[in-house]
């Protein structure tokens, strides 16, 4: 009996292991020491197509890549929760909305004891938003190079759409921007009487920090197809 327990388990380890898809990301942009009011100016710039030389530095980091003015149609969701978030700290918040603001000094901050294993974001989109393809993540407290080195980051992420478990984003331990390629997720133009559709990233995994426990996102971007 305990042999086909045993057994039974093993091969139970074996289908969630290959079931489970794990993502890479597919490109990687270094944030630089530039403040949210710098980045925005910066995107503005590239909106109205001139380019001061005094902008230009900015410009070469890729900015665009972090505050892209034409895309701002991905954020049009209706709503983003968290499961738990820290405490307020002097004037400084840690709401799940810190991950959905275009500021890449504010963040979402897991509340609970430990590394905040299990913890997660939720983003609620209507039933005609565009389809999302693609996730962009500033992984961990991205302001500064301490702040970052201090608090723990995301090592893997998983992706629930509509509370289904669809694929697992593995990050990389660095202070940048990570592209994730998801497939095509959500209704589009055909999404009338569909109903709202949600996109979770639950922690699974983590980067400990130098100094806290608390895992720390900064911001969670998408792209995506049907733009109008």
């Amino acid at each position: 009996m305990k042999l086909k327990t045993a057994l039974l388990l093993l091969l139970s380890m074996v289908v969630c292991k290959t079931n489970g898809e794990m993502i890479k990301p597919k490109a990687i942009y270094p944030v630089h020491d530039i403040s949210a009011a710098q980045y925005e100016a910066a995107a503005n710039y590239v909106a109205d197509e001139v380019v001061p030389a005094a902008m230009q530095r900015i410009l070469n980091t890729k900015v665009f890549e972090l505050y892209d003015p034409t895309d701002h149609w991905y954020a049009e969701y209706e709503r983003v929760r968290a499961s738990s978030s820290l405490a307020q700290q002097g004037r400084v918040t840690y709401y799940a909305q810190n991950a959905a603001d275009y500021n890449h000094e504010t963040v979402w901050c897991e509340g609970v004891s430990g590394y905040g294993v299990g913890q997660y974001i939720e983003y609620t989109f209507s039933e005609y938003h565009p389809r999302i393809t693609e996730v962009k993540i500033l992984n961990g407290y991205v302001k500064s190079l301490a702040q970052w080195q201090k608090n723990s980051r995301v090592k893997r992420l998983r992706v629930y759409f509509n509370g289904k478990a669809l694929t697992d984003l593995e990050l990389e331990d660095s202070r940048t921007l990570q592209v994730f390629d998801l497939g095509t997720v959500g209704y589009g133009p055909n999404g009338r009487g569909k109903g709202s559709w949600t996109l979770r990233f639950e922690i699974v995994d983590v980067y400990p920090g130098t100094h806290y426990q608390d895992t720390v996102i900064s911001e969670i971007y998408f792209d995506g197809i049907d733009m109008y």
